[in-house]
């Protein structure tokens, strides 16, 4: 997983380089545990993704993508305009 911030952070960039998967679950958390965001898509390899974080303040978050068939991945990003 390959996280880019978007100059402004208007948007949250997922490069994902594994294996194909269907359906997997993308959550936005904040520090609190919170799920802020949560969106469901087909993953393959080399799938780039783009979430509106537009709307969430300024911290630190943890995205945490999850499906059948592939170890979950967790990272962290800050947001701070």
């Amino acid at each position: 997983l390959y996280l880019q911030q978007e100059i402004l952070f208007l948007l949250l960039n997922l490069s994902y380089f594994g294996k194909g998967v269907t359906n997997a679950d993308i959550k936005l958390f904040d520090v609190t545990g919170r799920t802020v965001k949560s969106i469901q898509t087909d993953l393959s390899e080399g799938n780039d993704i783009a979430i509106d974080v537009a709307d969430l303040s300024n911290g630190t978050y943890i995205v945490k993508i999850s499906g059948a068939g592939m170890t979950n991945i967790t990272d962290k990003f800050i947001i701070n305009r």
